[in-house]
């Protein structure tokens, strides 16, 4: 079910052209209507002004319904009812039928005043697909209600002016109060003197308003808030009249400054061994002298399972985007290896398989996307100019594994292998027609067709009739790979070939493992693989993330090593391997990027359903300081619990902790940190530079942004991510213009639009420009500056990030349609004497005590609204 349009209403409001920027952005002028389903009217007849304050871009789809004829004779409700849920969707489900064919399902209404269009269809064994021929229509409607409109997030220390628009459907006008509720204190009500009073120590718990409201009309009401916390925080605002009323609660995210940065240090605990000895841990927590106060996060957390962390965050692996085709691969193959891990060790619950199939289902279609005419899969489908020998590998392995479990159509696996097969030459070897955006499987700097063709063998060695349907393929392929290897002196083509040869039963299959095994590094109870590169000297005065990510090469031939390491069920060996893998996994159960991340937990699947236990009693205490106090928490992991994560918050100042475990069974220990900073990335790999556009308005940002790759010839895949100022949303119908460029591939939006997504082939020492266009929705002042983040998507350490501040203006243009604020007025009188107020707001400000001084010492400043007028018209 769905929320449409009622056509048999058009909209009574529309947004004039203001000036020459009607001529400048054409119809991008009225994108805030067309973006919240409005109908643009072009050659209206008669028009009649109304109310000048209220903004058509803050408008939704209820604003459409044609209101039934009220009269104010009605009795008003003995209490208000509180409307809190507005999903953008309501129902998209699936039921079986009962044997007379109906199905009833029971939903409560969400509070949206809208219409909601209810469309289904039926499939049979018999007679196949049935679709409804009609949609049934459900109307959700109140005659006096409140549309409140507010951005996907602010910054703390950011001003909003937050728009309420209350609407009177009855046939006379109505008095009513409108109230904002500050009951948690989560913000500050702007006062007259000051930007925020802090001098008043008094919690001002809420604040009113008096409005007179026309019959079938709607008036705005503003409120200033600066929020005090990070987070959520409460926006309730309530209207009462002598015969109506309506209240509405709504969240708005409030984040720190700057970006976030994760760290995590994980440990396996496994004593499985009767005679194994208590764990004892300590790691220690750095935050950095300019890290954004209030922006740190400290957490412990523990599982009694070794996929436990992969389990629970199927959906966020990786905070980054993924959004090619192989990068949509992050959605389906681990719901495959955690569905084949329980199941096997009978821990698999109906939440975790539905969750799971579905994830693979949607992945499955999404995949589709990127397959082309000739079968064959690339990054952007369609797009490019060939398929991808290496890509359409590693997706015809995920669909064979993943059939078992969901329906992959057979035609899609043998028209993609058959593409492969035509790529295969006399020499057994497999050729890449298409672009290869993760430079390791071009055989780093030695392996040349070797590591590819013993990447596709493995592909087409999942078939469990492939030995039989493709011998000659396999035997020309595993020819050409032992040919190869006496020249690779690579360990990440070693793993590959070696894992290859494994699978194929080939008797240079010791030969191969055993060289692969004297590349191997150790350390403690630790093993693991690595290139050859050299280090950063100086890891301690890194304050960013990306310098600690793990190398995802290192994580690749680890996770492959680790792949042979059970194929041949050396498990006196896995086990240090396995306890290097989780020692570098992310928070999530991911690791850098998507590739190692896939690999990396089949890995740990595959060693995981060999030694896994189902009795698991562990006690673990976690010991730790923070603001020179020492305390403890305590954690009980036992069979009935252990694929549940548990998670305790620790004090923000906490600077180390010691982890003890002792009893029976294995899990995963975690501690996890975060802090933002608000400043350029420390040793960029990239050169930088947004920059705001002269031709930008108030109402319009134009941001370009310029960037080189400075520390090679070229990277892998990029990506760009661009966010935007608070208030503002991306103009995602000029965006595809920026696609023009050869070497942008793609351009995707998230966060509500607020944060745009650029994919790159390559960046290489050839400058590339490109344009965000922006569009501001909500009126914020005092913005803070933003980051714009390039890296390279298989080497996260490759990154630069640099912060810009959007084009800025007066506070006093923040009062545009808040008149009645008494800063409002003074802004009034002081532009009719002649006088600047924003100076004489600042100066104010200084004169104030410390914390006020601390909050203002940036210039209170905001972009400009235009003003939009509306009018209301009939033909």
């Amino acid at each position: 079910m769905h929320e449409v349009l009622d056509s048999e209403s058009e909209p009574r409001v529309l947004d004039e052209a203001v000036g020459s920027q009607a001529a400048r952005h054409g119809k991008r002028l009225f994108y805030g209507a067309n973006r919240q389903g409005l109908i643009v009217l072009n050659a209206p007849r008669a028009n009649v002004r109304t109310n000048d304050n209220i903004r058509l871009d803050d408008f939704i789809l209820e604003d459409k319904l044609q209101p039934p004829d009220f009269h104010l004779t009605q009795t008003p409700d003995s209490r208000i009812v509180l409307r809190k849920e507005f999903p953008e969707t309501w129902l998209w489900t699936n039921q079986m039928a009962g044997n007379d064919g109906s199905a009833v399902i029971t939903s409560p209404i969400p509070d949206t005043i809208t219409s909601w269009f209810i469309s289904a269809f039926a499939m049979d064994q018999v007679t196949g697909l049935g679709i409804a021929p009609n949609s049934a229509k459900v109307t959700v409607f109140r005659p006096f209600f409140i549309k409140l409109s507010l951005p996907y997030s602010i910054i703390r220390g950011e001003s909003i002016a937050l728009q309420a628009i209350v609407f009177n459907y009855f046939n006379k006008p109505i008095e009513a109060e409108v109230v904002m509720d500050n009951r948690n204190n989560e913000f500050e009500f702007t006062n007259a003197a000051n930007e925020i009073e802090f001098a008043d120590t008094r919690k001002v718990t809420e604040k009113k308003k008096f409005v007179t409201i026309p019959a079938n009309d709607g008036v705005s009401v503003t409120f200033l808030i600066t929020p005090k916390k990070i987070g959520y925080i409460d926006i309730k605002i309530t209207a009462t009249a002598p015969t109506a009323g309506d209240a509405v609660l709504k969240k708005l995210l409030v984040k720190p400054e700057g970006q976030t940065q994760y760290f995590n240090k994980a440990v396996l605990v496994d004593l499985k061994d009767p005679n194994s000895s208590a764990v004892k841990k300590n790691i220690s927590i750095v935050i950095p002298n300019n890290a954004v106060p209030g922006s740190e996060r400290v957490t412990i957390s523990g599982i009694g399972d070794i996929m436990g962390p992969t389990v629970n965050n199927l959906d966020d692996l990786l905070r980054m985007p993924y959004g090619c085709g192989e990068q949509n691969m992050l959605n389906f193959v681990p719901n495959i290896v955690v569905l084949d891990y329980l199941s096997r060790t009978n821990r698999l619950t109906p939440a975790i398989k539905s969750k799971a199939i579905s994830n693979i289902e949607s992945g499955y279609q999404r995949e589709l996307t990127y397959k082309r005419e000739d079968g064959s899969f690339s990054a952007f489908g369609n797009n490019d100019k060939s398929g991808s020998t290496w890509l359409t590998a590693f997706v015809v392995k995920s669909f064979i594994q993943a059939k078992p479990l969901v329906d992959i159509d057979q035609k899609v696996i043998d028209t993609s292998i058959d593409w492969l097969i035509k790529r295969q030459k006399a020499d057994g070897s497999f050729s890449e027609p298409g672009e290869v955006h993760h430079k390791a499987m071009q055989g780093g700097s030695t392996g040349g067709l070797t590591v590819l063709t013993a990447y596709v063998l493995i592909a087409i060695l999942q078939d469990k009739n492939a030995k039989r349907d493709r011998r000659a393929e396999i035997s020309r392929a595993e020819s050409f790979i032992w040919n190869g290897f006496a020249s690779s002196r690579n360990p990440y083509d070693l793993s590959i070939i070696t894992y290859a040869l494994q699978l194929t039963d080939s008797p240079f299959r010791d030969n191969a493992f055993n060289r692969l095994m004297g590349f191997a590094k150790k350390s403690r109870d630790y093993m693991w693989w690595e290139e050859d590169r050299e280090e950063l000297a100086n890891q301690t005065d890194k304050q960013s993330a990306h310098f600690f990510y793990p190398h995802s090469n290192d994580i690749e031939m680890t996770s492959y090593a680790l792949l042979t390491l059970v194929a041949r069920s050396d498990l006196e060996n896995a086990v240090p391997v396995l306890r290097w893998l989780i020692s570098k996994q992310n928070s999530n159960g991911g690791f850098s990027s998507t590739q190692d991340t896939v690999i990396g937990i089949q890995a740990l699947g595959g060693l995981a359903q060999r030694i896994s236990t189902t009795t698991v009693s562990l006690n673990v205490k976690f010991n730790y300081k923070a603001d020179d106090k020492r305390d403890s928490k305590d954690m009980n992991i036992e069979s009935n619990n252990a694929i549940v994560l548990q998670r305790i918050e620790l004090p923000l100042s906490t600077k180390y902790v010691e982890v003890e475990a002792s009893g029976f069974g294995a899990a995963i220990l975690q501690v996890s940190w975060q802090y933002n900073l608000a400043v350029s990335a420390e040793q960029p790999a990239f050169f930088l530079n947004p920059i705001i556009d002269k031709t930008s308005t108030e109402n319009y940002l134009q941001l370009s942004v310029c960037t080189h790759y400075k520390e090679g010839n070229a990277t892998n895949m990029a990506v760009m991510e661009v966010e935007l100022p608070s208030g503002y949303v991306a103009d995602v119908e000029a965006l595809p213009s920026v696609t023009r460029a050869k070497e942008i591939k793609r351009i995707d939006t998230s966060k509500g639009d607020t944060n745009v997504i650029i994919y790159f082939d390559r960046i290489t020492r050839d400058e590339i420009c490109l344009t965000v266009p922006a569009h501001r929705t909500h009126r914020v002042a005092n913005n803070k500056a933003v980051p714009v983040t390039v890296y390279d998507y298989y080497d996260r350490q490759q990154t630069s990030r640099i912060l810009y501040e959007p084009k800025l203006v007066t506070f006093c243009d923040l009062c545009e349609t808040t008149a009645d604020e008494p800063v409002c007025q003074k802004c009034s009188q002081t532009r009719g004497s002649g006088t600047d107020y924003n100076n004489e707001l600042i100066q104010t400000s200084d004169s104030s005590d410390a914390r006020l001084r601390a909050a203002t010492k940036w210039t209170l400043v905001m972009a400009a609204i235009v003003s939009v007028k509306l009018y209301q018209f009939w033909s």
